[in-house]
């Protein structure tokens, strides 16, 4: 991104699937080596304000919390919401959906709602929609995190209560991250449209970056071919100051590995944004 700071405030987030382990048979990945390197890549992008991570554990919230600092300031908020819980006893071993932010949540503001119940979720894992909301230099700001399933009906319905959702809360700023697993021609993408405005799409050609020049985030290797991961931000209230789309190599790095197993199998997608 740009080094010149933009007058205006700014609100700089990342959303990442990062494959935390295998979700069905709750195992969880707990290895140094793959904590470090989602630690490593996230610390790569300086000024973060918001990560959202979706496949992720309880358990690895926490450890990667200390992880963090200074980089998400000097006592991250979490919001975590589980889609699995794989162990009572265990309970770091919940399965779902985090948001990591620098700026604390305003009291009250953490919530989640169900996009789909067991048994009619696709692949039995219920889907939610995250939300917080933050205070950036007096602005509040809607942040939202979710894990779509594969196409279809299902998804085109989530898809609906998404945006019901947000026209409920009414905010008048408010950023939508995940993993949709759609494209912008697909009736999912035309639904979330209705409300939020595609951030990478809103970038110039000179603010995008991305190996592919595509914006393209599954698989990671060998090479990314579909456009799954999305920021989207609300009609008004925010300018797309830059876009960027970690490459392959570059996440593998971080992880010091070149296996397939051992790695995310999204990119994560970093947009900066400035307060209009």
């Amino acid at each position: 991104f740009p080094p010149t700071p933009s007058p205006a405030p700014e609100l700089k987030v990342m959303t990442w699937n990062i494959r935390g382990g295998q979700s069905h048979a709750c195992r969880p990945i707990f290895s140094p080596a793959y904590l470090i390197g989602i630690a490593k890549e996230i610390r790569t992008h300086a000024g973060l304000d918001v990560v959202a991570l979706q496949e992720v554990y309880r358990g690895q919230v926490n450890l990667l919390k200390p992880m963090l600092f200074p980089h998400l300031g000097s006592n991250p908020d979490i919001h975590f919401v589980a889609t699995l819980s794989c162990d009572r006893d265990r309970p770091g071993d919940d399965f779902g959906v985090a948001i990591i932010s620098r700026h604390q949540f305003l009291e009250g503001s953490k919530m989640s709602e169900r996009l789909c119940t067991t048994p009619f979720c696709p692949r039995d894992e219920p889907r939610v929609l995250a939300r917080g909301i933050i205070r950036v230099d007096g602005h509040r700001i809607h942040i939202y995190n979710t894990h779509l399933p594969p196409g279809g009906g299902a998804h085109s319905r989530m898809a609906g209560l998404i945006t019901r959702q947000v026209r409920k809360d009414q905010p008048v700023r408010a950023v939508l991250m995940g993993d949709f697993y759609m494209d912008d021609e697909s009736a999912a993408y035309k639904e979330i449209r209705s409300e939020f405005r595609d951030a990478w799409k809103g970038a110039s050609d000179d603010e995008r970056k991305a190996c592919d020049n595509e914006g393209n985030t599954h698989p990671t290797l060998p090479k990314p071919t579909q456009r799954e991961d999305y920021v989207f931000i609300s009609k008004d209230g925010f300018r797309v100051d830059g876009a960027r789309v970690t490459c392959t190599g570059e996440l593998l790095n971080a992880f010091n590995l070149t296996r397939r197993s051992r790695v995310p199998d999204h990119l994560p997608l970093t947009i900066r944004l400035a307060l209009t």
